[in-house]
């Protein structure tokens, strides 16, 4: 089995604990994203919009209704503006470090950590909280 820095933080299998991955170890990490996660692919993102629309009920499934025409062209347009706000975004850095504005792809490559992300740290009460609710 490849090593796979994904499959050792879904298995909390750190490396120095853990030189190898097994074909079990790929097993169970696959089991457990099916319950306990829901994937889409951002390639295919309309396509994940209805899969969560489907696993969530938004799409009436549940009761015995179709989604309605009218609710998937709101998510596939809500997606899509987003994706164009994305491109948007990602040309104004592009031209503003190219204006010499005194950013440079270097400071932009830093990782800036959110206070959710700080609040979520490995130790915190929240990491805690969490790592209880999934045993």
């Amino acid at each position: 089995v490849e090593d796979n820095w994904m499959m050792r933080t879904i298995l909390d299998k750190p490396r120095e604990s853990y030189p190898e991955l097994t074909s079990e170890d790929m097993h169970a990490a696959k089991e457990l994203l099916r319950i306990k996660a829901i994937i889409g692919l951002y390639d295919d993102i309309l396509g994940a919009i209805r899969h969560y629309s489907r696993y969530f009920g938004w799409d009436g499934f549940g009761s015995g209704e179709n989604i309605s025409e009218r609710a998937v062209k709101c998510f596939e347009k809500s997606v899509l503006e987003g994706m164009k706000r994305e491109v948007e975004e990602d040309e104004l850095m592009t031209a503003v470090i190219a204006s010499g504005s005194g950013l440079n792809q270097e400071s932009l490559e830093t990782p800036f950590i959110t206070a959710q992300e700080e609040e979520t740290r490995e130790g915190s009460m929240a990491w805690e909280n969490i790592l209880e609710r999934n045993r």
